[in-house]
């Protein structure tokens, strides 16, 4: 229904008029919508901007590259299968420095909470300081926010709540992003529908386990682990279904007690 350019410019002057024309013609802005919410490369490319500081024009249209679309695409269609079956599924993308990899699960996460009321999203960063600012444009809830603010208008009216100090960021039709430091105490406040990860193979999230005890603390309420998993305990390696709260397990820094394992469906 709609063609988006992908060169640069004219990708912005055909933005310009369909900001316009969606102001004035409410049938063109609910179908401008619609489509925004049917494709995930047509919501990236029509309203998503990007934040790019080694650019002399710093703030540049969200245009995809191709190796991006199948990434965007998959992250897409990974929450739709882990909600159509009700059983979390992890996704790992490998990647190479500057190829907008927060930009993309932002964007994925940003239209999911447009499209789906209720939707919450765990943002977890490898440090405090990388969590949440309201300067540090490296900052994840500060990426997010700028991404909010450069949306249509039209496309969040109400605008959105923001809470530095408890790291959240609410949208008026019930959608939560809550950023996360890489620690135990990740996903201590309640299940969420997705989590990310920021750069988990970092030399600083591998230091100290923090690996190790941020998948630990989101699998409580979100990962499940498969019968026949080996857990290590202190008489050995056993199969996780076999774990009782008699057995003491290895943390990843120590032998800790632990109340058994629990059964959460197939």
């Amino acid at each position: 229904m709609f063609d988006c350019p992908k060169e640069p410019f004219a990708n912005v002057e055909w933005r310009i008029r369909c900001r316009d024309k969606a102001l004035a013609d409410k049938g063109f802005r609910e179908a401008f919508w619609q489509c925004c919410m049917d494709d995930p490369l047509f919501f990236f490319n029509a309203v998503l901007w990007v934040y790019e500081p080694r650019s002399k024009l710093k703030t540049k249209p969200f245009v995809t590259w191709n190796h991006q679309d199948p990434v965007i695409l998959k992250m897409d269609a990974t929450l739709d299968e882990a909600m159509e079956i009700e059983h979390p599924i992890s996704l790992t993308v490998p990647k190479s420095r500057a190829q907008g990899a927060t930009y993309i699960y932002l964007g994925v996460f940003i239209r999911r909470a447009l499209k789906e009321p209720g939707f919450a999203a765990g943002l977890v960063t490898r440090n405090e300081e990388l969590v949440d600012s309201r300067t540090d444009a490296d900052a994840v809830m500060y990426k997010l926010a700028w991404m909010l603010d450069r949306l249509p208008k039209w496309m969040l009216p109400e605008g959105y709540a923001r809470n530095s100090t408890e790291h959240t960021i609410a949208l008026p039709n019930g959608s939560v992003f809550s950023g996360y430091a890489a620690t135990g105490d990740v996903a201590r406040g309640g299940r969420k529908t997705v989590f990310a990860f920021d750069e988990p193979g970092s030399e600083e999230f591998v230091q100290a386990n923090k690996d190790y005890k941020v998948m630990s603390s989101v699998g409580h309420v979100s990962n499940c682990v498969a019968e026949g998993a080996l857990v290590v305990t202190e008489r050995g390696p056993v199969a996780i279904e076999e774990v009782t709260s008699h057995d003491r397990v290895w943390d990843g820094n120590m032998w800790v007690s632990q109340d058994g394992c629990v059964y959460k469906g197939q």
